[in-house]
């Protein structure tokens, strides 16, 4: 793991997570980060997103803090072996944080659900870095917002809590490389192969592990096509109605699936042939 010193702002790379408590800054990219290039060049500085780098290394320096890892300049994005690790790693890096400061340049903004749930400690900043809040504190306006269930964003998402939820429950309209801590699996990263094969993969290694029904529980409640949804949701709604597959074609298919209870079939495992999927 790479991180940044905060007092130095300079890199250093552990085999594992450090040996101290460490910060994670989370932020939406910008037109101008700060990459991992620059600051291995000197030419971080001069960066529009350096201000960021600056701010959060202060702020975790003055909670104590010697180490910090933020995804835009810590990870060597040259190396696909890299990026695979971080993928199917950064649920647990995110989980083994001291402190996730989530910097809301811009109010609109969103996360991934492993962002919003895994870390122990949440702290929100203000795009002028004032302190708005903790995720324990905001759980119940976040709930109603999100609907994670307030447990989970009261106490964050410890694998024991986890999975007290069925698959159904967890499958957010999320990316699925973003999934894969949030199910404890762990998936190649294939470039070009779209969102469709990515999540059908992720369903095979879920349905390798669990043996949970409801990852079949896809479909209900869903939005109409004709309502106000956002177009990516709306065109997956869309082929809803023409699909037959007993797998879902995206993760906003489970966007109903918020009540379903676990249905375990411990005696009949699932079997994955290359007839379709025996249960």
């Amino acid at each position: 793991m790479r991180v940044l010193d905060t007092e130095t702002r300079k890199l250093k790379e552990f085999i594992g997570h450090p040996d101290e408590p460490y910060a994670i800054l989370s932020h939406t990219w910008g037109n101008d980060e700060v990459v991992f290039e620059d600051l291995k060049t000197g030419a971080s500085e001069q960066k529009a997103g350096y201000s960021k780098i600056e701010m959060s290394c202060k702020l975790a320096h003055a909670e104590g803090y010697s180490w910090i890892w933020i995804n835009t300049c810590c990870i060597d994005k040259s190396s696909s072996a890299e990026l695979s690790e971080i993928i199917n790693s950064i649920f647990e890096w995110y989980q083994k944080s001291a402190v996730y400061y989530t910097y809301l340049e811009d109010i609109k903004r969103g996360w991934t659900l492993q962002e919003l749930v895994a870390p122990l400690v949440v702290k929100f900043y203000s795009a002028d870095w004032k302190y708005c809040g903790e995720r324990k504190g905001l759980a119940g306006a976040l709930a109603n917002t999100t609907k994670i269930t307030f447990d989970i964003l009261s106490l964050g998402a410890h694998r024991t809590l986890l999975n007290r939820y069925s698959i159904a429950q967890r499958m957010p309209e999320d990316i699925s490389y973003y999934l894969l801590g949030i199910f404890d699996v762990n998936m190649a990263l294939l470039y070009g192969e779209g969102q469709k094969k990515a999540f059908f993969r992720l369903q095979e290694e879920i349905l390798k592990k669990l043996t949970d029904q409801s990852i079949l529980a896809w479909g209900f409640d869903m939005p109409d096509v004709s309502e106000d949804v956002h177009d990516e949701l709306r065109e997956n709604i869309g082929k809803r109605i023409f699909y037959s597959g007993v797998l879902a074609l995206h993760p906003s298919w489970f966007v109903g699936a918020g009540e379903v209870v676990e249905c375990w079939t411990a005696d009949n495992p699932f079997q994955m042939t290359n007839s379709g999927l025996r249960i």
